[in-house]
C-alpha cells in the first residue's frame, strides 16, 4: 500500500503543478496583453512593444497583429514593411482576419510588397471569410463590410481570369489550414 501511495503522489504532483501553472499563466497572458493595449492607447509604444513581443513570440495572434501594425506604421519601432509582413503572416496563418486584410492592403497598394492584385484579392477574400465565420460571435459587421469593399474594389481592376486564380489561391490556403468555405 505504501508503494502505491508514493507512485500516485509522484504521478499526481506533476499533473497538479502543470494544471495550477496553466491556469495561473492564462490570466497573466491576458493581463500582459491588456497592459500593452493600455500603453499603446496612451502613445507609450515602447511599453506596448515590451508587453506584446513575448506574447507574439509565443504565438498569440492578436499580439502578432499588433506588432505588424507597429512596424507597418513605424510606431515605437523603425518602420519596416518586411517585419510588418512577417508578424502579419504569422497572425494571418492563425486566422486573424485583420492581419489577412492588412496583407491584402499591402499587396493592393504595393506598400512593402510588389503590387499584386491577385494576391490582394486572395487575402481580402480570406479576411471576408474569416469575418463571416466570427460574425455570429463577435461584433465584426463593419470590418466584414470594409474587407468586402476592399476585395470588390481590387476586383474591378482585375480580369476574370485573375479573380478566378485569386479565388483558387484562397480556397487552397483554406484547405491547407483545414478549413472550407462550407463550414
Amino acid at each position: 500500500m505504501a508503494f502505491s501511495a508514493v507512485v500516485d503522489r509522484d504521478i499526481i504532483s506533476p499533473f497538479l503543478a502543470f494544471t495550477f501553472l496553466f491556469f495561473l499563466a492564462t490570466p497573466v497572458v491576458a493581463q500582459d496583453y491588456n497592459k500593452g493595449v493600455e500603453a499603446y492607447e496612451r502613445g507609450n509604444f515602447p511599453a506596448a512593444l515590451q508587453e506584446w513581443l513575448p506574447l507574439a513570440k509565443r504565438g498569440k495572434a492578436s499580439a502578432q497583429f499588433n506588432l505588424c501594425q507597429m512596424y507597418f506604421l513605424g510606431r515605437g519601432v523603425s518602420q519596416n514593411y518586411a517585419e510588418a509582413l512577417n508578424w502579419c503572416t504569422l497572425a494571418a496563418d492563425q486566422g486573424n482576419a485583420k492581419a489577412q486584410n492588412t496583407i491584402g492592403r499591402m499587396y493592393d497598394t504595393g506598400r512593402g510588397l510588389e503590387q499584386n492584385f491577385t494576391r490582394a484579392y486572395m487575402w481580402y477574400a480570406l479576411a471576408v471569410e474569416q469575418a463571416n465565420r466570427l460574425q455570429p460571435n463577435m461584433n465584426v459587421g463593419r470590418f466584414a463590410r470594409d474587407a468586402r469593399a476592399a476585395r470588390d474594389s481590387v476586383a474591378r481592376r482585375m480580369t476574370p481570369e485573375q479573380i478566378a486564380e485569386a479565388q483558387d489561391l484562397a480556397r487552397e490556403w483554406m484547405a491547407n489550414q483545414g478549413l472550407s468555405t462550407e463550414d
